[in-house]
């Protein structure tokens, strides 16, 4: 849009009416740099509150999936150290359980040596431990004192102190090595 300027060769009427013409386009124009300020300014303020709302719900997230992280962990923390504590319960009440076990067994082992220790070892029934039953001679091979000890139910109290009584085919023979000749046992 052009304006006409005042000049000397307009009447003074017509150059005060371009000057008024003037006034009211730097006006008009000042009132639209006004308003497009005002409409900045407040697109701006609700930008800047949208961002503040948007921080704000991101960080009450943040925080509420932190809380949620750590009350889990501390819950699988309980929950772990729970278990442990089953575990060595129970390893502990099994491991009693087996120490039990044990001294049973060696009990029974030292109540069936004791009386057989100051047997007479050369005869069988005195001295079960020291001797071994068999079937077959393949069955007394190897390491002797591997060989399961004399059945209680072989021995028997005979007119002549305890032996050895066999009711049917089989092999009494030691659990100790005897030098036979020299270089062989």
């Amino acid at each position: 849009m052009a304006l006409l300027k005042p000049s000397l060769g307009s009447t003074p009427s017509d150059n005060v009416a371009r000057i008024g013409n003037a006034f009211d386009v730097i006006e008009g124009l000042s009132a639209a740099l006004a308003d497009e300020q005002a409409a900045r300014v407040a697109g701006l303020a609700a930008e800047g509150r949208a961002r503040d709302g948007a921080i704000a719900a991101a960080v009450a997230a943040e925080g509420q999936l932190r809380q949620a992280a750590v009350v889990a962990e501390g819950r699988a923390r309980g929950d772990a150290i729970a278990r442990e504590q089953q575990d060595r319960t129970a390893a502990v009440v099994a491991e009693g359980r087996a120490r039990a076990a044990s001294d049973t067994a060696l009990g029974a082992l030292i109540e069936r040596y004791r009386a057989d220790g100051v047997a007479d070892t050369a005869r069988v029934g005195e001295a079960g431990w020291a001797f071994a039953f068999a079937a077959t001679v393949a069955e007394l091979q190897g390491d002797g004192s591997a060989l399961p000890a004399l059945p209680a139910a072989l021995r028997a109290f005979g007119d002549n102190g305890a032996v050895a009584r066999l009711t049917g085919p089989g092999l009494v023979a030691t659990r100790r090595r005897v030098a036979i000749e020299p270089g062989r046992v």
